[in-house]
């Protein structure tokens, strides 16, 4: 892995910028999107800016591929966040799935265990809705274990100073600090607030 703040993406991409493009997008589909920053009064908003937040980081490519399954959203959501994210940036809805990811930051992992992510010779997109479909994705989210029962995974939590969560997911034991720093640093780049990772036994 490469230590660089930037992974794949274009280095002039501001993260800030593309999140906040986002929260525009997550207000058009969803009337009740909370876009408050005071996460001790409206924690629920803190799940709401990881959306962004991710999504800034893989369009950015430090955060592989970006996915939640907003069902009948999707469809609108993609439409209206291919109209705003950087060249290069692949968006898809497909079986009420949102994905964003750039094909250089995706590619390196599908192609890292063929057998398992392409054993029919999948093309990018269909190796990453195969693994999404049944809970596996977690390599290409970043996370460092394929899913949140892994054998030898651990829990990760991030949260702010004041303990609100934005976000959980499983992780190998070895590797979990890197991945924790990891996606902390994806809200951090876009809030510019502490984060940190708190790793469960």
């Amino acid at each position: 892995m490469e230590s660089k703040d930037r992974r794949v993406g274009e280095s002039d991409i501001d993260p800030r910028r593309v999140g906040l493009d986002c929260q525009s997008a997550f207000q058009q589909v969803f009337s009740e999107w909370n876009t408050s920053t005071d996460f001790n009064a409206h924690p629920e908003a803190a799940l709401d800016r990881t959306s962004e937040a991710q999504i800034a980081a893989a369009c950015v490519g430090r955060k592989p591929l970006y996915f939640d399954p907003w069902g009948e959203y999707s469809i609108p959501l993609a439409k209206k966040l291919r109209r705003l994210v950087p060249k290069g940036v692949q968006v898809h809805a497909q079986d009420g799935m949102l994905f964003v990811y750039r094909p250089e930051a995706v590619k390196p992992i599908l192609d890292s265990d063929p057998a398992f992510y392409r054993p029919n010779g999948e093309s990018d997109l269909q190796a990453i809705v195969k693994v999404s479909k049944t809970g596996q994705n977690g390599e290409l989210l970043g996370y460092g274990a394929r899913s949140l029962h892994a054998p030898g995974s651990v829990g990760v939590t991030i949260l702010s100073k004041d303990n609100v969560v934005f976000t959980f997911f499983s992780s190998n034991a070895q590797t979990a600090g890197f991945f924790g720093a990891e996606r902390a640093k994806d809200i951090i780049d876009y809030l510019d607030i502490p984060i940190r990772y708190q790793i469960e036994a």
